[in-house]
């Protein structure tokens, strides 16, 4: 069964009664995981929020026992079982809750809220983020290397699919993705020798060439099996630092210039400027305070896109 089936096996007994509801994907690499700490926090922030559900997508580990918990075990689509995740209330930096989570939160913190208090209702989020990870093969929608789609993108997909499919046993509703935020590219500007080799591409700038390309695939591929063919698509900008690393070759300015065209030129995508907020110490990783700000700028430009597919006089 190919992927896009799999994504709508399921849907059959839904409650006719009830409306769709809104399901967010947040995915990328480590700065949409995010190294956001709660130590800072207000015990009010830290507090559980009914109006937001995050799925927490279980595994089954190499005995086929559930694990309880998105702790990483969940590497193939195969090994997602539907039945044994769960929806619940989202709690910033709740471990096991997202996969790759270590009880840190990321720019979906500050995001969520302003798309609850939007949309008017409960809303629900799946997120998939995984650090060091390129769109050139990881996330590639069409060719991960071995011409199927990229082992991350199969996740996803899976994922998103196991969440949809959750929402039926649990409330009896449909869910549909009204909206994607991306923060990826790292990978693919700061590239080793090592990983240049492995990959065997032709030149060491060929994952930032194939940027654009990639992207722009991605979110073609989203928007068709998700079935939302006007799907509001966010990303965020990398960062801009460049590398004294002898193993390391940075392309920044090839990535970044692909993300700013691709959200110039392709209806209902939007970018989010990043390369402004505060850094920790290593200069690529997005430090807690400019998390909450990036999260808020998700979330502005998820609404500047509905706000002119609902209304012409605002294109």
């Amino acid at each position: 069964m190919n992927l896009k089936s799999l994504f709508f096996v399921g849907l059959l007994f839904v409650n006719a009664s009830a409306a769709p509801v809104k399901v967010y994907v947040f995915a990328g690499q480590s700065n949409m995981g995010g190294l956001g700490f709660t130590q800072s926090l207000t015990a009010e922030q830290k507090q559980p929020n009914p109006l937001i559900l995050a799925h927490q997508c279980w595994g089954k580990d190499e005995n086929g026992a559930p694990t309880t918990q998105d702790n990483g075990q969940v590497t193939d689509p195969d090994q997602i079982d539907p039945l044994t995740g769960i929806w619940e209330a989202y709690q910033v930096g709740k471990k096991g809750q997202f996969h790759n989570n270590n009880g840190c939160y990321g720019p979906e913190f500050t995001s969520l809220p302003l798309l609850q208090k939007e949309a008017n209702e409960t809303i629900y989020i799946v997120k998939y983020a995984m650090g060091n990870t390129n769109l050139a093969r990881d996330w590639n929608s069409r060719d991960g290397g071995d011409g199927k789609p990229g082992i991350y993108y199969a996740r996803l997909i899976a994922k998103v699919d196991a969440a949809m499919k959750q929402l039926q046993k649990q409330y009896g509703v449909e869910g549909y993705v009204a909206g994607t935020f991306w923060m990826q590219g790292e990978a693919d500007k700061f590239v080793s020798y090592d990983k240049f080799k492995q990959f065997g591409v032709t030149s060491n700038d060929a994952f930032a060439k194939a940027y654009e390309q990639n992207l722009r695939n991605l979110i073609a591929d989203l928007r068709t099996t998700f079935n939302q063919p006007n799907m509001p698509f966010v990303l965020g900008e990398t960062s801009d630092k460049v590398t004294d690393d002898p193993n390391y070759k940075s392309f920044s300015p090839l990535v970044r210039d692909s993300q700013h065209k691709v959200a110039q030129d392709t209806p209902n995508v939007a970018i989010a400027q990043a390369t402004d907020l505060p850094k920790i110490q290593d200069g690529i990783h997005i430090s807690g305070a400019g998390q909450q700000t990036l999260g808020q700028r998700f979330a502005e430009c998820y609404l500047s896109i509905v706000k002119k597919t609902s209304d012409p006089e605002a294109k």
